[in-house]
């Protein structure tokens, strides 16, 4: 199996160290690089591209984490972000989640949280709490439209799929459910981000999440 590899990116070296030193021995996944701010990460981006950043949100710099992440979706959308944070409010929640953040952890995590955290977003699905997905479905629903999303634009199929994607399911864990081969999902995915003009999977979740085809 590929390790995982990922660059942090966090201003307090304790923070740093800490990771680092528990990531040693580790078959699952491999911390390739680390940056004390945004520009110390774009400048490592450069170099090597991670499969994953974990990034925290208040860091010294021209950039927050939030703008980072923004950036870094841009630049390099194959890249995943998880946000390794002390503040889970909303006012950092939503924000991240906006900017293309799949995952949203609390640095008061445990090494085994940390690492299903980062394998799940690492495969394409999401990581949030129970909590922080009921803030962020609370979010949407409080702002979202009233759309009805079992239009003409999409089968009762594909509003299956994209429910089951915005649960944070895998293309397997999908394929079993609806009776389908992995291979019809990744169909199903692709006919669906053409037809809603989506880039990612983080824009189908907030789709999901808007138009209350997922009750997170």
């Amino acid at each position: 199996m590929q390790k995982i590899r990922f660059i942090l990116v966090d201003d307090h070296r304790v923070v740093r160290v800490g990771i680092r030193s528990m990531m040693i021995g580790q078959q699952l996944a491999e911390m390739i690089g680390e940056a004390h701010n945004a520009d110390e990460l774009f400048t490592l981006l450069k170099k090597e591209l991670p499969n994953v950043v974990v990034m925290d949100i208040r860091m010294p710099g021209s950039l927050s984490g939030i703008e980072a992440t923004r950036r870094v979706k841009k630049q390099y959308p194959k890249v995943k972000i998880l946000i390794l944070s002390g503040d889970t409010t909303q006012e950092y929640l939503i924000p991240a989640f906006q900017a293309g953040a799949t995952g949203f952890l609390n640095k008061d995590c445990s090494r085994d949280t940390f690492l299903e955290a980062l394998q799940k977003v690492y495969y394409g699905q999401n990581y949030f709490s129970d909590e922080d997905s009921g803030r962020i479905f609370q979010y949407f629903q409080q702002g979202g439209s009233q759309e009805d999303v079992y239009s003409s634009v999409l089968t009762e199929r594909e509003v299956e799929v994209i429910r089951a994607f915005a649960e944070g399911n895998s293309y397997k864990e999908i394929a079993d459910k609806l009776s389908i081969s992995p291979r019809t999902v990744e169909t199903h995915k692709k006919n669906i981000m053409q037809k809603l003009e989506l880039s990612n999977l983080a824009d189908l979740v907030r789709y999901a999440i808007k138009h209350k085809i997922t009750d997170l």
